[in-house]
């Protein structure tokens, strides 16, 4: 052996370069690690303090930048001519902040106007779009007007709508200053328009005098997520206490079939999340289809009770944000995780659930699709991004017609109009391209 060889010194951690030290922390920890090992080394504090590790975070999760959304630098008294490192930390902050609140159900934002609180739901009827604000009301929109051109299209923000419709108080309800949520919304028969909450409640108005005309509580349990029309008097719902239930309003039980009950009993608190649906559509007058947060959509036979009720069963790869139902008799089924999946409901048991047709594959959750079965599918998501594509293009290629730096929570559209909103509380029309 040479003994005249030297030997590699070994490195500390200080002469490791603050470029190379970052990478190999954001590829192996985790944000919260990060604060932890910043209290036993300074070389990893100042790290931490780097901007340029704060901005791979924000590209490694899909944080795109934004004028708007980006704070504003200010000079560092500490060092003359050197600006503020914090921009992309706290873009990081902020947008992580609202995921949280996104997982755990709380779509909470502080607004000064609660006009411009959070949307949650869409669904247009009758050259008019409902939105289920989070300030609690259901909105209504007028989409007959025009709007600006933009292109070979027209595009217009809108902020005051046409009708507001308010949830009353319930017997014996105590006055509240803090709104409860309006979580969905849908159109139901001729001139009547429901709603679903956050405490469980439903309300149907009369769209022409706005009046309620009845104000149950619909899940004791939990929120209301998703209601949809059946037929005639009755509709159907979906909580966040694991029940899908179909109701006729003009009864006087309401209820008329319910889901078996979710097996709470025994199970860790963080599994109850899990057992939460999502949305509901209909099949057709006895088929329902609920989406859930297990990752998984069902189908309910609802002139079977019991264990028995339940029909079909699919498994996805994340958490069925959306299912919308073709009641036109294909036995079409869409259901979304982080792309929108097709599927025929008589195929699930003999080809384990997959998907015929596969649309609008994104990296982040797709909150909310809508498509007309054939021609069009909409979609928008965490990603910020809104989604169009031709269901007659066999390529399935989607145009972004709409991206902001914020969660795009819902979108509708109808034969001339596309309608998107999201946290920011801000109503998008756009026009159809013809």
């Amino acid at each position: 052996m040479d003994t005249n060889q030297k030997r590699p010194k070994n490195r500390l951690i200080t002469d490791i370069p603050e470029h190379i030290l970052a990478d190999s922390i954001l590829s192996s920890y985790s944000v919260n690690e990060y604060y932890t090992y910043t209290q036993v080394c300074k070389r990893w504090s100042s790290v931490l303090r780097s901007d340029w590790l704060w901005k791979r975070h924000c590209e490694a999760r899909g944080f795109h930048h934004s004028t708007e959304s980006t704070p504003k630098t200010k000079r560092n008294c500490h060092s003359e001519g050197h600006r503020s490192t914090a921009v992309w930390r706290d873009i990081y902050r902020k947008r992580h902040s609202v995921e949280k609140r996104f997982s755990r159900g709380q779509y909470v934002e502080r607004k000064r106007d609660s006009r411009s609180a959070p949307i949650l739901d869409l669904k247009t009827c009758s050259a008019s779009a409902l939105a289920a604000c989070r300030s609690g009301r259901i909105l209504v929109y007028d989409l007959s007007g025009s709007g600006e051109p933009v292109g070979r299209e027209w595009w217009t923000t809108v902020t005051k709508p046409k009708v507001e419709l308010v949830r009353p108080l319930r017997t014996g309800e105590p006055f509240s200053v803090k709104p409860v949520a309006a979580l969905t919304c849908a159109p139901l028969s001729e001139g009547y328009v429901g709603g679903g909450y956050a405490d469980g409640s439903i309300t149907i108005w009369r769209l022409g005098t706005r009046e309620a005309v009845a104000n149950w509580m619909g899940h004791t349990g939990g929120a209301t997520t998703s209601i949809c029309h059946v037929e005639g008097s009755k509709l159907s719902s979906a909580g966040s206490d694991g029940y899908c239930r179909v109701w006729d309003a003009s009864a006087a039980s309401k209820c008329v079939w319910s889901s078996p009950p979710p097996a709470w009993e025994g199970e860790d608190p963080s599994m109850r999340i899990k057992k939460q649906y999502t949305s509901i559509s209909r099949l057709d007058a006895a088929i329902i289809i609920a989406g859930r947060k297990d990752s998984s959509w069902r189908a309910y036979d609802t002139r079977v009770g019991g264990r028995q009720t339940e029909v079909a069963k699919c498994v996805m790869k994340d958490w069925c944000m959306c299912v919308e139902a073709d009641d036109q008799g294909s036995h079409t089924v869409r259901a979304s995780d982080k792309s929108v999946k097709i599927f025929d409901i008589r195929r699930i048991a003999s080809e384990r659930g997959e998907p015929l047709q596969e649309w609008h594959r994104s990296s982040r959750l797709l909150t909310r699709f809508c498509s007309d079965g054939r021609y069009r599918l909409v979609s928008c998501g965490l990603d910020g991004r809104v989604l169009v594509s031709s269901l007659e293009n066999d390529s399935k290629q989607a145009s972004e017609v709409h991206s902001e730096d914020d969660y795009m929570l819902a979108c509708a559209f109808d034969s001339s109009r596309l309608v998107v909103a999201g946290l920011r509380g801000k109503v998008d029309i756009f026009g159809f391209d013809d």
